[in-house]
């Protein structure tokens, strides 16, 4: 029980520090003040912003970066070693975002929101 408390709090917090800090700033889309998150996403699936709602996009991947981060923390809180727990930590979040990155991608790809090359 304890753990889904952390998860939960864990996901709150994240969310509303990395929505409201790094991602709402950018209330609309303009090129050259583009997150980094969401130029990687453009880049590699070839996402036509034409076509896409730049604060759903928005909204998605920051849940979903809250997501990651909060169960990272979760899964690496059952491990006693500081030096395992960060060495798990780092790489479970790196798999989880690269995940999270192809299945928000795969998800406009699906919906035709990419650009016609």
């Amino acid at each position: 029980m304890e753990e889904i408390v952390l998860f939960v709090i864990s996901f709150i917090i994240i969310y509303f520090i990395y929505s409201t800090f790094v991602i709402k700033r950018k209330k609309k889309y303009n090129p050259n003040k583009v997150p980094m998150e969401i130029k990687f996403l453009i880049q590699k699936y070839k996402l036509d912003m034409d076509k896409i709602n730049y604060i759903e996009l928005v909204d998605r991947v920051s849940l979903w970066i809250s997501f990651d981060m909060a169960l990272s923390i979760s899964l690496v809180g059952f491990i006693k070693n500081v030096y395992f727990q960060i060495l798990l930590g780092v790489s479970l979040l790196f798999v989880l975002v690269f995940l999270s990155y192809s299945y928000i991608g795969k998800i406009y790809k699906k919906r035709g929101l990419i650009k016609d090359v």
